[in-house]
């Protein structure tokens, strides 16, 4: 050790044995000093010496190894604390893999350290404080256990802000051979969009944020119509995001600094996407912080959480592989990428913690009592292994979108899950949301739609001719992200989603408290009413329910040249085109297919 090392080294001791009674041990672990916990290595002093400021009037952590029950994670410093306040399935946690306090759990994990300038740089993070009354305040919220990728200091401490993002196939110079829209047909990089708008709660109603909606927006609120060639067309050049690595060749996004969009936040919020004709494309919802970083090209960009309302997944397997679905059913899906600080489901089963009875989605436990036979009310079952509440293409949390058919689309984030309605227009526009139609949205909103009536809008897996209908990605409340994360390892995603339900029961997860930067967000947002009696099949159906023999354009060499895949169509009709149509018998073939159909 060089000499300049060793004095340090000398100082930091005696720094440390004066701040503490002279009968007690030098010890330079994080965790074995009171006021460091949560903090990895050595801190009282560092491997250079330098003594940290928690380690000023630290009391020493008795270090003793715990005893568990098989399979229990490895033993390491077991912290002295109080488990008062927790609920039943985080204490369950803790007893599942041999910990004695969420203190134990929280000196497993990592927790980033958030730059003097806060998440961002004070640059790309919007601001905390609320824009209008009713919005939640996030200052208190900050997220600091962060994926491996994500623990450089401009993104630790992120808090819940989160905005849309709109992916088409429309054909960018920059990005010619873009993944998600490789081989598909011409019409399908022709999306038809009249308006996209964002609403944030404020405790009874939905207000718009102007700087989050595209189109013509006014005092009444915003509008838009494809035909015309108003509303988001007039104003899509304003939106443009170069965000992404290839995946979808043109974006769209309220993006700026930490001036611009301030993004939605507890204690609900909403999005809306008009459309004339969406056969192919994205919508999905990303932090603002992510979209202010990647729209200024900022390489550590903050991916940390993603949603995905409506997704195409052609991106998503390979080259000659088959789709899970035909090109125009596009996927739900909230396991693109999972913070801690929000966890989402994944199947039935393991939303249930793979236990023997039903308990999540709390909000169907009275449903399911009363129903006990209903699809998704035994999840302990083969069948609750093929429900995905989490989506994506493993399930069957999708819709099919036909061509040049309008629907409008509304994306509701509450204390529940995720809301994603789709309704077809009425012949006046109107929808069943009172204040949205196909070329206008109102600027203040009811908190809840009509409720839907129609019984196939009322399963996963909707056709493109359904009227209405409603998908629901269930959300994981602090005891339910324990039951959840019990059966997982204790990782920056499933150990932290643990603890940031833990600091929330004991009311510890505020900056400067004992789980600083732990939290479950879900717990900060409000039930907005959405759930007006529907069955569980919302949330999703069996994916052996999806018949793959009915898939007419799962394969490149079946998407031809007009956009008419319909789920349960012959699949030799689509193989007819596909064969055909760059022969000289194309307009023959047209009109066979036209007469078998």
């Amino acid at each position: 050790m060089p000499a300049m090392d060793a004095m340090r080294l000398l100082a930091a001791v005696f720094a440390v044995a004066s701040a503490r009674n002279s009968s007690e041990l030098l010890r330079p672990a994080c965790s074995a000093n009171s006021k460091c916990l949560g903090l990895n290595g050595d801190c009282c002093p560092t491997t250079n010496g330098r003594l940290l400021e928690c380690c000023e009037g630290s009391e020493a952590v008795e270090q003793t190894q715990p005893t568990g029950a098989t399979g229990a994670i490895p033993p390491s410093h077991v912290i002295p604390g109080s488990t008062a306040g927790l609920g039943p399935s985080c204490e369950n946690y803790l007893q599942a893999k041999g910990l004695t306090s969420p203190e134990d759990l929280a000196v497993r994990l990592q927790r980033c350290t958030v730059a003097p300038g806060g998440p961002g740089g004070d640059r790309y993070a919007p601001k905390p404080e609320p824009d209008i009354p009713g919005a939640t305040d996030t200052t208190d919220l900050q997220c600091q256990y962060n994926s491996p990728f994500g623990q450089n200091s401009m993104c630790c401490g992120w808090r819940p802000h989160f905005n849309w993002v709109v992916g088409t196939c429309e054909r960018n110079s920059k990005i010619p051979n873009a993944t998600f829209c490789d081989g598909v047909p011409s019409c399908a990089r022709e999306p038809q969009i009249n308006y996209a708008a964002a609403y944030q709660y404020n405790g009874t109603h939905f207000i718009m944020q102007d700087a989050s909606t595209a189109g013509d927006i006014s005092s009444n609120g915003v509008a838009g119509s494809f035909k015309d060639k108003t509303g988001w067309e007039s104003v899509k050049s304003n939106f443009r995001w170069e965000g992404g690595e290839g995946d979808w060749p043109t974006k769209y996004a309220p993006w700026g600094t930490v001036e611009g969009p301030r993004g939605l936040t507890p204690p609900a919020a909403l999005w809306v996407l008009s459309v004339d004709s969406f056969y192919y494309g994205t919508l999905y919802m990303l932090s603002q912080l992510t979209l202010n970083a990647q729209g200024h090209k900022e390489h550590n960009n903050c991916w940390e959480w993603e949603f995905d309302a409506i997704e195409g997944l052609l991106g998503t397997v390979p080259k000659g592989s088959a789709l899970p679905g035909n090109l125009n059913q596009l996927y739900v899906t909230a396991t693109a990428q999972v913070t801690g600080c929000m966890p989402m489901p994944g199947t039935a089963q393991q939303g249930n913690g793979r236990g023997q009875n039903f308990t999540e989605p709390k909000s169907f436990e009275r449903f399911c009592q009363q129903n006990p036979s209903a699809v998704g009310c035994k999840p302990w079952t083969a069948e609750g292994a093929k429900i995905w509440h989490g989506g994506g293409h493993q399930g069957t949390d999708r819709f099919e979108n036909l061509e040049n058919t309008p629907y409008v689309f509304a994306v509701v984030l509450d204390r529940n899950g995720f809301w994603v309605y789709r309704w077809r227009p009425d012949e006046t526009g109107a929808t069943g949301w009172p204040g949205i139609s196909q070329t206008s949205a109102a600027r203040v909103l009811p908190s809840h739609p009509r409720r839907i009536l129609n019984p196939s809008g009322l399963k996963t897996d909707v056709s493109g001719d359904t009227p209405e209908a409603v998908i629901l990605i269930p959300s994981l409340l602090p005891e339910a992200a324990c039951t959840r994360s019990s059966p997982e390892r204790v990782d920056f995603r499933w150990g932290a989603s643990a603890l940031g339900s833990m600091g929330y029961e004991m009311k510890d997860y505020k900056p400067g408290e004992k789980f600083q930067g732990a939290q479950n967000w879900w717990a900060h947002f409000v039930d907005t009413h959405q759930l007006q009696d529907y069955p569980l099949s919302i949330a999703g159906v069996p994916a052996s329910d999806a018949k793959k023999a009915l898939y007419s354009c799962n394969k490149r060499e079946g998407f031809g040249r007009q956009c008419t895949c319909k789920y349960g169509a012959s699949r030799r009709l689509g193989f007819l085109e596909a064969d055909l149509e760059a022969g000289p018998h194309f307009d023959v073939a047209m009109m066979l297919r036209k007469m078998l159909r």
